[in-house]
């Protein structure tokens, strides 16, 4: 294939598309904040062992092992699909907690029970 001016610039157009869409799609985190791009949630899930007032609650997993969180202000809280009070959670409900790694703090709380 001869090179020409209107090969090279078609040449050079693939190529550099090639590049900006590649780099527009290879960091997940772009556009998010470095807040949003340093958290590091996980979901836990078991049986609300063990209730505190003051906050502190006990997991136990499935596995028998325990895990235990403290929910502070903020942490959205939902028992059997509708929005709760930490106060409704009750002993036994299945429970899912998201948290973030880094500090444990809770994020969410969803129970189910009877």
């Amino acid at each position: 294939m001869k090179f020409n001016r209107k090969n090279t610039f078609v040449l050079m157009a693939v190529v550099l598309s090639a590049i900006f869409a590649g780099s527009a799609f290879a960091d997940a985190s772009a556009g998010k904040s470095n807040e949003q791009k340093n958290k590091n949630y996980a979901m836990i899930e078991g049986v609300l062992a063990l209730k505190e007032g003051h906050g502190d609650f006990l997991i136990r997993l499935p596995d028998g092992k325990a895990q235990r969180f403290s929910v502070k202000t903020g942490a959205e809280i939902t028992r059997n699909g509708k929005p709760a009070r930490y106060n409704e959670l009750k002993v036994r409900d299945s429970i899912q907690v998201q948290y973030d790694v880094t500090n444990r703090k809770v994020i969410a709380i969803h129970a189910s029970g009877f």
